[in-house]
């Protein structure tokens, strides 16, 4: 079965992510076959080199969209029944085959709504069962969508530019009847360790709207929100 990857890049002269950008797609260009499956990447910041390849499709914004707008403008071209992977511009791994072993895992259990690559610094009630670690919160650096769970609650939210998309998708993924789990040998390496103006800015960014997004789930999970989003109706 073929996938869809999507990813969203925001590069400037100020945040020095371009680094991390090029390590990225060399790294999914190393490990993933795109004789098969496809890859399209949002351009939110300024025009760099490495985006100008032949081997993925680049959309380009005239804004910074964000993850969860600009991630939507990829998951729009997902075809019918078709998985889909939205990946962050920043990590790596040496995996090959990890896409066609995760699609592999979700055909094999459908109840899964979204299945995510585990940074090593993500801690929490991890329960193992085989290759899997059954896990609530399934951080972002790079999950795959159940296309059965997509056709429930649609596409992705945040209340601002950067923070919680994946929790919300979370929350929504359980809310709408699956369950969310990390593949337990798959590594990846994150890239950007943080502690520059960009990703303190990010971190203000997303606690601005904590309280919001906890009253949001809160409604998901009570039935008062629902949980299909679709920003393009």
């Amino acid at each position: 079965m073929c996938a869809l990857l999507s990813m969203c890049a925001y590069c400037t002269p100020e945040n020095g992510k371009e680094k991390y950008l090029i390590q990225t797609l060399e790294s999914l260009r190393a490990t993933v076959n795109f004789d098969k499956h496809r890859l399209i990447v949002i351009n939110n910041g300024m025009d760099v080199p490495c985006l100008h390849q032949n081997w993925f499709t680049l959309l380009e914004s005239d804004t910074n969209l964000g993850t969860a707008e600009g991630i939507n403008r990829g998951l729009i071209l997902r075809e019918y029944g078709e998985p889909f992977v939205k990946c962050d511009d920043d990590w790596t791994t040496e995996h090959v085959g990890w896409v066609d072993d995760m699609v592999r895992v979700l055909c094999e259990h459908s109840g899964i709504g979204i299945l995510g690559l585990k940074r090593d610094d993500v801690y929490g009630e991890l329960i193992e069962d085989g290759e899997l670690l059954w896990n609530s919160d399934i951080m972002g650096t790079c999950t795959m969508f159940q296309p059965e769970m997509l056709e429930k609650v649609g596409y992705m939210w945040s209340p601002g530019v950067y923070g919680y998309d994946d929790v919300t998708m979370s929350v929504r993924s359980e809310c709408a009847g699956f369950k969310n789990a990390f593949m337990k040998n798959i590594r990846i390496t994150n890239l950007d360790e943080g502690g520059t103006l960009f990703t303190e800015w990010k971190k203000r960014e997303a606690s601005e709207h904590m309280n919001e997004v906890s009253i949001v789930c809160d409604k998901y999970r009570d039935g008062t929100l629902g949980v299909y989003y679709n920003p393009f109706e």
